[in-house]
């Protein structure tokens, strides 16, 4: 029989964030490029509860949640984690279609 795992990490660049830097634990993340005008990339779930949806500009972000700490994405950190955590499936699974 054939199974097929449909493996979504929730909020990846976040999650990456945490494991480098544990201070971020438990408090609202959000990644987005530089400035104020720039629009929110990734959320972690106490943003979200907080009011905080994708795509909201910054500025607004931190108005209704002040407590926010909004990071710079780092695209190549979240390529390294991307493919370390590809080559931990390849030890689980024959086929890997990410």
């Amino acid at each position: 029989m054939r199974q097929i795992i449909h493996l979504d990490i929730a909020a990846f660049a976040v999650a990456v964030e945490r494991v480098r830097d544990p201070f971020l634990a438990g408090r609202p993340v959000a990644i987005a490029p530089g400035g104020t005008r720039a629009r929110l990339l990734s959320l972690s779930d106490e943003a979200r509860a907080a009011g905080l949806h994708r795509g909201m500009r910054v500025e607004s972000a931190l108005r209704i949640c002040r407590d926010t700490i909004v990071l710079a994405p780092d695209e190549p950190l979240y390529a390294r984690a991307a493919a370390a955590v590809r080559e931990i499936l390849q030890g689980v699974t024959p086929v890997i279609e990410p």
